[in-house]
């Protein structure tokens, strides 16, 4: 179903794993107002005195630093149950139907305090695999017309960082591994994108660009066509913070963009990064500027930065996915609790007999953010969820649905109902 361009992709992701790899703004973000860099731990050059008066310190520890554990490729008998739910999922829906796919937040690449044999790099150098964090996602992502995931990281080797609690970068070459995943565009409107200054940001849209991905920021839209209906995928980053400081600025922009982009034989996706981490339900803005957005055209929003599931909304016969979680999240060698359940979301499209397009529904795909056996452990690799497992993901969605104005009763979920 889709145009393959992985030959380049593959083999510069095979030399990296043979190798080992190595705008404008309205606003300042609270957390990074310095501009200083992160320096990286380097010997001292300072002359050595001839006595000292200090006491004697301790020897460093001598202790050899853990391997990375090498996860083994996923069963053959576990792709064979992806292959038969995906098959089982493709019977739901017509041949005249656009499916996409949306996958939450994705850290390729890791952080300077994560320990090296925890960290993504020395987990994705262990695994052999060039689709390591998609192994199990991948059948999904490669079944569909068009999937797009949110980049939580810069593609880059700059080492200038802002001031920050998390900065996260990956090498250039960890871009290579997104299309044969079968992904073909990312979001980059979010607080981790620009992390190493906008030279990091460019260094992350030359990668990309290597790589023939597509991307969005503000002012950038995704544009593509599947099955004769046009997409337009505008992106946005309105966390809480920014809400409080400029929202009326914000939301009057996003309608603006909404109305110009929005026409009789097109659909407009609006993909959000906003909300508070770890909270389970929307901020009341969200909710508002999520209704106004739709009441300017947009057909679909899908939001993220919470870390966790969210309930969905259905407005105007459009849908609202508040938050879709984390997803192949490098950005935490943890699995915290609070994030493990994930999904991938799977809106479909088509047009009326008067040749309008429209969302003609929706299917969830619940996940488990790992796939370790320790649930406490972050793998960065992604698993499908199914029975008990898959139940309680489609209930805590119904649950965290329920409270909201327009929350969706029922939804299509993998591993439940097919």
């Amino acid at each position: 179903m889709k145009s393959n361009q992985r030959i380049i992709a593959c083999a510069a992701a095979v030399l990296f794993l043979i190798t080992g790899g190595c705008s404008a703004t309205l606003d300042t973000e609270p957390e990074s107002t310095t501009g200083e860099s992160v320096p990286a731990p380097t010997e001292s050059t300072a002359p050595a005195t001839q006595a000292s008066t200090a006491a004697p310190t301790e020897p460093e520890s001598t202790a050899p630093v853990p391997d990375p554990v090498a996860y083994p490729a996923p069963a053959q008998a576990e792709i064979d149950r992806i292959r038969q739910t995906i098959a089982a999922e493709q019977k739901l829906y017509g041949a005249d139907e656009a499916v996409l796919t949306f996958a939450g937040d994705c850290t390729l690449g890791t952080f300077p305090e994560c320990p090296e044999h925890l960290n993504f790099n020395s987990v994705y150098r262990a695994s052999g695999s060039m689709t390591y964090p998609f192994d199990y996602a991948k059948y999904w992502f490669q079944s569909d017309d068009y999937t797009i995931v949110n980049l939580e990281n810069a593609f880059t080797t700059a080492t200038k960082a802002e001031v920050k609690e998390w900065r996260f970068k990956g090498d250039p070459s960890y871009a290579g591994m997104l299309s044969p995943s079968g992904i073909q565009g990312v979001t980059l409107e979010n607080n981790h994108a620009r992390d190493y200054f906008e030279v990091g940001f460019q260094d992350t849209q030359n990668a990309l660009k290597q790589y023939g991905t597509t991307y969005a920021y503000d002012g950038v839209p995704m544009k593509f066509t599947i099955k004769g209906i046009n997409f337009t995928l505008l992106n946005y980053d309105c966390r809480t913070w920014r809400q409080e400081r400029i929202g009326d600025q914000l939301i009057a922009q996003y309608c603006e963009d909404i109305r110009r982009e929005k026409t009789e034989d097109n659909i407009v996706l609006v993909a959000m990064h906003w909300g508070v981490e770890y909270y389970n339900n929307p901020e009341p803005y969200q909710k508002d500027y999520a209704r106004r957005m739709i009441d300017a055209g947009a057909d679909f929003i899908v939001g993220s930065h919470p870390h966790q599931l969210q309930g969905i909304e259905q407005y105007n016969g459009k849908y609202i996915v508040y938050s879709l979680g984390n997803f192949a999240f490098g950005g935490n060698e943890n699995a915290v609790k609070a994030a493990r359940d994930t999904m991938i979301v799977r809106p479909r499209f088509k047009k009326d007999e008067a040749g309008k397009p429209y969302c003609s529904g929706m299917t969830v795909i619940p996940f488990a953010e790992s796939s370790a056996p320790d649930a406490a452990v972050n793998n960065y690799r992604p698993v499908p969820l199914y029975g008990e497992d898959a139940r309680r993901v489609k209930d805590t969605l119904l649950r965290r649905s329920s409270p909201l104005p327009n929350g969706v009763e029922d939804i299509l979920c993998a591993g439940v109902d097919f």
